[in-house]
Parts: structure tokens; sequence; C-alpha cells
């Protein structure tokens, strides 16, 4: 197509529909419908195929300019390879779009760009790429990630999809981010996924390896900064945190394994109520914390106002407790003042791990769980193995409150804790390494830990006090809710129920 050549082409959809494409140096095609809809917010999206009966197609192969710009509502099946960025800009209508064996790849700004709209559909076909390059506008309001949209963003269908970020994140929603089906593989420089109200996984299977967090939801507004897994598979490499929700993280299904992070879980509140889940973390396993600032007050979500990225670009140069993660200028020697607002002993009722399902095994380099408020677990299975002295497998400036549940922990001594509750438990302080085998009278539980172990935690349903448990065969007499055996080397604080003071955070 010539840089001055018009094209028209009518289709017929439910109602009638206008495509009318040109193409210049600037815009290729521009897709004009004639129905709108008013802007609503979907937490969830059910749909896993898209209806292409009344779709119009555009084959991108045919497409000579840098931009495809679709204006009005509908469906829309994009397919072939295309070396340009497609551009939504239909006010506050409903965009879908079909990628159907689909390769963009963008030289300026994003591959997918969706600027206006009251919500934007990805759905996949066959096996579709995203890519963009290094050249994006600086301006605080500029788009800043390979699939881009300033509404809310749902990714489903039966493909599946690739996105390399060359320039920082990935997929990015100034609302809500909701992934039904689908499989993916992203790579991204900064974020692999970020939302600034929520993410929601309902299913679809995912690979991340990210330069920064794997998956982060941004606001400290009250009803926003979430992230909900409810289903899928979940696999992620990343240089900062796993999962990271400013306000809220729900893990209620599906399976997440985090293969590398420096912290695994984080959110002021972390419920835990289903799922098999895996972390290894560099520093600290699951950690409750309080965000820092509200990356929301300048990263404003609206579908047609100007946005503002800054506030979270100056949130990705820190940790949320302050501290520079290694790959930004080193992680340094232990600082025992390295805490969330309220550090030491003091107590924020507002942060709080709830542990009431699932499956869940933490392997930290710091403390395996670490919240600066309390910890609550009632049902589900919790392993924690720690490494390394400074830190502990549990560490908490309130209390942990066990009624249920089975809970295994081992790592360092010297700043142990344990819980309390109405479910009694055993701590050991002695020397071991090797395969764990835990008979409690009714249940066998076994676990083979990495490295060696000063402190060994059990807390299992079975356990009563005056009822006896086997650790490798040598048998423990419980004489009270919280039995110890031997004594930990250079501890801080006092043994038994609440452990003693955390120090590190």
């Amino acid at each position: 197509m010539s840089a001055n050549k018009l094209k028209k082409i009518m289709v017929l959809l439910s109602s009638s529909l206008l495509l009318a494409a040109c193409s210049n140096n600037s815009s290729a095609t521009s897709t004009k419908t004639s129905s709108s809809q008013t802007a609503t917010v979907q937490n969830v999206s059910t749909n896993s195929k898209v209806d292409e009966s009344n779709a119009t197609t555009i084959d991108l192969s045919k497409e000579t300019g840098k931009t495809v710009e679709i204006t009005k509502d509908g469906i829309y099946i994009l397919t072939g390879e295309y070396k340009g960025q497609i551009h939504i800009k239909a006010d506050k209508s409903e965009v879908t779009i079909i990628l159907k064996n689909a390769k963009i790849s963008s030289d300026s700004g994003p591959a997918i760009y969706s600027e206006s709209a009251s919500k934007t559909t990805i759905s996949l076909v066959g096996e579709n790429y995203l890519s963009d390059s290094s050249n994006y506008p600086t301006t605080d309001d500029a788009p800043n990630a390979t699939l881009y949209a300033k509404n809310d963003l749902v990714l489903t269908g039966e493909g599946s999809l690739s996105v390399k970020s060359n320039y920082k994140t990935a997929i990015r929603s100034k609302d809500i981010v909701t992934i039904d089906s689908g499989t993916y593989s992203i790579e991204s420089t900064t974020d692999a996924i970020k939302a600034t109200d929520q993410v929601i996984i309902n299913g679809g299977k995912i690979d991340i390896k990210s330069g920064s967090d794997g998956i982060q939801a941004t606001s400290t507004k009250d009803g926003k900064g979430i992230i909900t897994i409810k289903d899928g598979e979940i696999n992620i490499s990343a240089e900062k945190k796993g999962l990271k929700a400013s306000k809220t993280l729900n893990v209620e299904g599906g399976t997440t394994n985090i293969a590398k992070s420096y912290e695994g879980f984080e959110a002021e509140v972390i419920n835990i109520k289903g799922g098999k889940n895996t972390i290894i973390a560099s520093d600290d396993g699951i950690n409750a914390s309080s965000s820092t600032s509200d990356s929301d007050a300048k990263d404003t979500k609206s579908t047609n106002s100007k946005t503002n990225d800054k506030a979270d670009k100056d949130q990705d140069m820190q940790k949320s407790d302050g501290q520079t993660p290694p790959d930004e200028g080193g992680q340094g020697g232990p600082d025992m003042n390295d805490g969330m607002p309220g550090g030491g002993d003091e107590v924020d009722e507002n942060l709080i791990i709830n542990i009431t399902g699932g499956s869940t095994t933490v392997k930290a380099s710091g403390d395996g769980i670490d919240s600066n408020g309390n910890v609550n677990m009632s049902a589900g299975t919790l392993i924690v193995e720690q490494n390394g002295d400074g830190d502990a497998p549990l560490d908490f400036n309130g209390e942990f409150n066990q009624s249920g549940g089975t809970l295994l922990a081992m790592g360092s001594s010297s700043m142990a804790q344990t819980t309390k509750g109405s479910q009694a438990g055993l701590a050991v302080y002695e020397e071991s390494s090797g395969k764990i085998t835990v008979e409690d009278g009714k249940d066998t539980l076994t676990y083979t830990p990495s490295n060696s172990y000063s402190f060994l935690f059990v807390s299992t349903p079975n356990m009563k006090n005056g009822s006896s448990v086997k650790i490798n065969s040598k048998e423990y007499k419980l004489t009270d809710t919280i039995t110890t055996s031997g004594q930990a080397n250079n501890q801080m604080g006092g043994m038994g129920q609440g452990g003693g003071p955390g120090g590190r955070r």
C-alpha cells in the first residue's frame, strides 16, 4: 500500500461496520465502527474463546505503515508478521484483538498500545509473538511496556503468546490485568506483568523471566494493589520479587513456582488459601511488610487522562523495606535496622500472613516467613527451610497463632521463634542434616533439606500435650503446648511461645 493511497473495505457485522484503511508514515489502518459502550471494570473474565464470526480480519503482512490504528469497538483478527505498532484509540468502547499466528515487532514504543478503550481483550489463537526495542518516548506520561493498556486488559484464548521486552515492562495495565487462559512465555527487562489496581490469574500457563519483579500490583489505595491467583500454572525467575502486591496477595489455587527471587511473596496482607506453592528466595521467602509510598498518587488510572510512571520507576529502585536489592548496588552486610516502617519489635497489626490451606514450601537465605505484624495458620501445609545466621525460619514482630495445619520449619537457631495457639508443637535445638522423618502417631511427614540446620520446629493436628512424636526415630514427649528440646547457640531472645525478638526484618 503506497503512502497516499486509500482503501475501503466493507464488512458485515451484527450491525453495520465500516472499515476504512489507509497508510502513511504514521498510520496504516484506521478501523471505524458504529457503536460504543460505557466503561466498566471487569474483575473476572470467563470466556476462553472469542467468537470470530463477526470479526474483521487485518492481514498485517500487507501493511506497510508504522502504525495500525483501531478507533472503534469490535472484534479484530490480526494475522501475519508486522514491524510496527497496533494503536487502539477507541474512546470508551470495548475492543477485542484476536492474535492469530501474529508476530508484531515494534522499533518505537509498545507493540500493542491501548491508549483509550473501556476494556481491551487479547485472545490467542495459534502461536503469537510481541517484541519492542529500547526506543521509547521519555516523557512521564509515555507508555513503557511491550503490551501496554491504559484500561482493563484481559488475556485469554487457547493459543500461546511470547513477549520479549527490551525496554522495561512486558505486560502493563493502568487498571486491571486478568489472565483467563492461554500459554505465555514472558521475558522482561524490568517487571513481567504489572497493573496499577489488580492482577487476577484465573488460569493458563505462565513462564516468566524477569529483570525485576515477576508479577506486581502497585497502588496503595484501599481496594487496589491486589494480586489474586485463582488457578493456572505460574513459573517465575525474578531478580527482585516473585509476587509483589502493594496491599493484598491472595493465593487461592493453581501452581506457583518461584524458582529464583530476592523475595518470593510480598504484600501488606498475604492470604494463602490453596494451591501448590514453591518459593526460592535469596532474602525473605514470604514477607508481610508495608509499602513505603503511594505509587498510585501519580500513576493515575484513567482511560483518557495522562498517566505517570515516575513513581513506579522510583519504586522499582527500592526494596519495599527501603533497601537496595543486590542487582542495584548489592545487599551489603547484615543491618539490624533493615526493616519496614516500625521495625525492631514494634508490631503493625495491619501486616499479616494468613495460611488457611494449600501446600507451600519455602527455601530462603533470609527469613523464611517474615511478618512485621502477625501470622495465623489454621489449615494447609507449610514447610520452611532457612539457611544463614542472622535470620530465622519464622520471624514475626507479633504472634504466630497456629490452630491447625502442618508446619515444619528448620534453619538457624540464633534468632529462632516458635508458634503459639491451640495446636501443640515441638522445637528441637540440635545440629543436624539430611532427611527429616516426622511421625506424629497417625501420619508421617518426610522432607530432605538442602543444608544443615540447628533448629527444627514441627506442629501437626495430631500432636497433643501428653502425646509423643518421633523425629528420625527419636521419640519426644510433648509436655506443654510448645515443648522445647535442647538450647540454641548464641540465641538472641527467649525460647518458647512467641520466641524472642525478630531483630532484622
